[in-house]
């Protein structure tokens, strides 16, 4: 039932996209589902129990609280936490068996130093800046796989995998993809050569996975495509699991030269209907939308009229057929998240993760 604004997740639709990702990889290929950010607005718990009870084994989070979450919930396989962990933490690391990531030989030594038997993965930085061993250039190759080396000999710690992440491979210039996975790649091959065989490598994230399949490696790690909203183009089988509603909780007519919201930042030209929806900024509906968003009533794209407030928007509804707690489509159906992003100067990631706590999101069955 739709309180003020609900948020609906198909589940079943969500683990098709799964699927349809899947079974574009290789078999021998693992899938990980990246559920970091609260599942990108979906529900972390909801969404991860329920791939678990599918069968997907592999998740990526980005802290050790996200990663605590799924396990106390229940949620079977590894967890990857992208970010930095705190060396105190390594007991709880190896007895909620959750995998961290390794940023250095002096990170690895300080989990030693805390807890013996943490299973970790290595990051190497090709490109993004952001994180993991440098290793920018050729001429960084070197330093790098000798630290990894000295990492790997470490016998207090097991190594799983080994990864890095693309900056642009959502780019239609694929030059930097290229650089990076060759870089990548001839660290790869010198591990293999020392016998390494079993050491996870990965590298492709979203848009990596559909348009770079030669870089699968042995895992893709796949966020925003697993919600429905692949970052560049493809056939694959990939829809929309969430839709957001909101409920119009008044009516009014406005006559030309009336102001609607807060610093009459727009006047009406003409007389109108508005209607005010239960949703605003606190709810995750970017400010920035004022006098640009669209929302979907009764299969027509309405414009958002005035500032979006902390709690309700106005929207022109001239000429539709209304009633006080009918529903507005704020995402879904015919009126993506990537429709709201372009008209927010964002990107759907944001739209997405931005819908705040207080929405209630429900899991129809």
């Amino acid at each position: 039932m739709l309180d003020r604004v609900s948020a609906f997740i198909d589940l079943n639709r969500l683990y098709q996209n799964y699927h349809s990702i899947q079974i574009h990889c290789d078999p021998s290929v693992f899938v990980m589902a990246v559920v970091k950010a609260d599942a990108y607005g979906h529900g972390a718990i909801p969404v991860a129990t329920y791939l678990s009870d599918h069968g997907v084994r592999q998740y990526g989070v980005h802290s050790l609280s996200e990663a605590l979450e799924l396990r106390n919930a229940g949620v079977q396989g590894e967890i990857l936490i992208f970010g930095r962990v705190d060396s105190q933490d390594a007991s709880i690391l190896k007895r909620s068996a959750l995998i961290p990531t390794i940023p250095s030989l002096q990170d690895a030594q300080m989990l030693i130093s805390q807890a013996e038997g943490v299973v970790a993965d290595i990051k190497i930085d090709t490109g993004m800046s952001r994180f993991g061993l440098p290793c920018h250039q050729e001429t960084d190759l070197e330093k790098t796989l000798a630290e990894i080396r000295s990492i790997l000999a470490l016998d207090k710690i097991k190594i799983r995998g080994i990864y890095t992440h693309f900056a642009s491979a959502d780019n239609s210039d694929s030059t930097f993809t290229h650089h990076q996975a060759a870089l990548f790649s001839w660290i790869q091959k010198r591990l293999l050569e020392d016998g390494r065989q079993k050491l996870v490598f990965h590298a492709a994230n979203s848009a990596a996975t559909i348009r770079y399949p030669e870089y699968h490696f042995q895992m893709v790690r796949t966020g925003i495509m697993l919600y429905g909203y692949p970052p560049v183009q493809t056939t694959w089988d990939l829809s929309p699991a969430l839709t957001l509603k909101a409920k119009i909780i008044d009516l009014r007519t406005v006559r030309a030269g009336e102001s609607v919201s807060y610093g009459q930042t727009y006047v009406s030209s003409k007389t109108s209907q508005i209607a005010t929806l239960a949703i605003g900024y606190a709810d995750g509906y970017f400010r920035s939308l004022s006098n640009r968003g669209l929302v979907r009533i009764k299969g027509q794209n309405c414009p958002i009229v005035g500032r979006v407030c902390m709690d309700a928007c106005m929207v022109d509804v001239t000429g539709l057929t209304l009633a006080i707690g009918e529903e507005a489509t704020i995402i879904g159906k015919n009126h993506s998240a990537e429709l709201t992003a372009a008209l927010a100067d964002t990107i759907s990631y944001e739209v997405l993760t931005n819908i705040s706590k207080r929405v209630p999101r429900v899991y129809p069955r």
